[in-house]
Parts: structure tokens; C-alpha cells; sequence
């Protein structure tokens, strides 16, 4: 979507029992399940800091 890219992570134990028969799994069914969500694009170069505040972050960490 407007030319970003968004990417969805999902890992996660699954027994072969529990996969059906259009290789899809429950949520449910996932043991320690782990998710994470990313991406590039516009709305993530808006959502950093200026540049000005990152080389403060480096120079100041604390």
C-alpha cells in the first residue's frame, strides 16, 4: 500500500497433527508463538527521528 512494504512474521511450534489439508494451522494450535511486524517505506522514514535527534541519541546515549 502506497508503495510500502509490510511484512508479518509469525514462528512457532506446530505439531503435524494439527496442520489440515490446505497446509493451514490454528492459532490456537501454535505453541510458543511469536509474532512480529515490520516493514519499509514512507510511513516508516516518518515515523524516525530527524536527524538531528539521532546523532544527539548517539553522541548523548543516556
Amino acid at each position: 500500500m502506497n508503495a510500502e512494504l509490510r511484512e508479518v512474521l509469525v514462528t512457532g511450534i506446530v505439531r503435524p497433527v494439527d496442520i489440515d489439508s490446505v497446509n493451514a494451522v490454528s492459532h490456537e494450535k501454535i505453541a510458543e508463538l511469536r509474532v512480529g511486524y515490520g516493514g519499509r517505506g514512507t510511513l516508516s522514514e516518518l515515523q524516525q527521528p530527524r536527524w538531528g535527534m539521532q546523532i544527539l541519541d548517539i553522541v548523548f546515549p543516556f
